[in-house]
């Protein structure tokens, strides 16, 4: 008994100082400046090794289907590299998950989901989770943050909806809109680089609130 004790303290030593590796995807958000403010505060844990790979206009689906979309494919390596990739049709996750084996993977996703309907959210969020979980223990989802472009009554309509397969597929799950506003009539509404500067520290207060709420998920 004296042994397994030591043996469960060893290990546990040996976990505390192991690196952890995180794979994220993303829409435009992680494409824009949230990608880069994000990535910046995870490394500020020498621990976490976080490789961050975002398209605009995405959704679940596009990362299931090679779907085909518009505009740059934005990479962030574990290094903290940022490159712009010119590449129309999108990875598959699965893919993905086998190329960077990851530990934990958060997912960015909805700001493009808001009109789909709810059987269609239902339907892919929970093939998308079902994949993570087929090769990383812990998924995280980071939903979208306010906007004054956002539709409602749909926006308010579509976050439970969200909510609720997310985290019946066992992904904890992270409501952004505690932790942003968005100046009215300011920008295009969505974007926080259409903002400027004061994008910038909008998105520097979003990032501090969603750390402190998800720190204690991924930190060794």
């Amino acid at each position: 008994m004296k042994i397994l004790v030591i043996l469960i303290f060893l290990l546990n030593a040996i976990l505390a100082y192991a690196e952890v590796n995180v794979l994220q995807i993303g829409d435009s958000q992680s494409a824009g400046i949230f990608g880069s403010i994000w990535h910046d505060k995870l490394s500020d844990s020498k621990k976490l090794k976080l490789t961050l790979l975002a398209r605009g206009g995405s959704g679940s689906e596009s990362w299931l289907h090679y779907e085909t979309l518009k505009g740059d494919f934005r990479k962030i390596n574990a290094e903290g590299k940022s490159s712009r990739i010119k590449q129309s049709q999108m990875p598959s996750l699965t893919d993905l998950l086998t190329k960077y084996s990851p530990d934990v993977v958060i997912i960015q996703l909805g700001g493009n989901m808001v009109r789909w309907s709810d059987e269609t959210i239902r339907l892919s969020v929970s093939e998308l989770i079902a994949r993570v979980k087929e090769k990383s223990s812990i998924c995280l989802w980071i939903a979208p943050p306010n906007g004054h472009a956002r539709p409602e009554p749909r926006f308010s309509e579509f976050y439970p909806v969200l909510k609720e397969v997310v985290t019946q597929e066992g992904c904890a799950f992270f409501d952004s809109r505690s932790h942003t506003t968005y100046p009215e009539g300011k920008g295009d509404g969505i974007h926080f680089d259409s903002l400027g500067l004061k994008g910038r520290m909008l998105v520097k207060k979003w990032v501090k609130g969603l750390w402190g709420e998800m720190n204690p998920w991924i930190t060794p």
